[in-house]
């Protein structure tokens, strides 16, 4: 048979700020941590939320939908601004209701991909903090939908859809 779904024990979420990369004196949770951006359209205030999944998430709670948000604009200043020490990823999210969350990201390093599994974990976990979602969530992403299931301790559970992309062979 083929594997069409795999789900996976993340990591344990961290939202201390220094472990974002961020060296602010405040206690965990950040949920509401501003970061100023400015570029040819003037400046701007991201209000975000740290969260480290053994990698940096900054991400931002939104009203409309984040495909109508400018990542591409906000998302390299975002991922370069100078108070994330190791850069950051950014997620961009709408909370539909307790159990489902939009999103987009801007990878660090990468750019705007189409799904991001340590991003969707966060997302879920900055919601769950905040009192907007509960401990089973489908956050929809461009590429697909994820499932994300955290009970307030221990790691994080992801499943997904598994697809085959590509066969290959290594010669020498």
């Amino acid at each position: 048979g083929r594997v069409t779904h795999v789900r996976v024990e993340a990591a344990v979420p961290n939202l201390d700020p220094r472990a974002s990369g961020v060296m602010i004196d405040r206690p965990a949770p950040v949920l509401d941590f501003e970061v100023a951006t400015k570029d040819m359209a003037g400046v701007s205030v991201q209000h975000v939320a740290l969260v480290s999944m053994g990698n940096p998430h900054a991400i931002q709670f939104i009203e409309g939908s984040p495909r109508d948000y400018p990542l591409e604009r906000i998302g390299p200043q975002m991922e370069h601004h100078p108070v994330f020490t190791h850069r950051t990823n950014y997620e961009v999210i709408r909370v539909l209701d307790r159990a489902n969350i939009e999103m987009r990201v801007w990878e660090r390093g990468v750019g705007e991909t189409q799904a991001c599994g340590s991003g969707a974990c966060a997302v879920m976990v900055a919601a769950r903090a905040k009192g907007m979602a509960d401990d089973d969530v489908q956050v929809h992403l461009p590429g697909g939908t994820l499932r994300i299931q955290w009970g307030g301790e221990g790691p994080v559970i992801l499943t997904g859809p598994a697809a085959f992309v590509f066969e290959a062979e290594w010669t020498k």
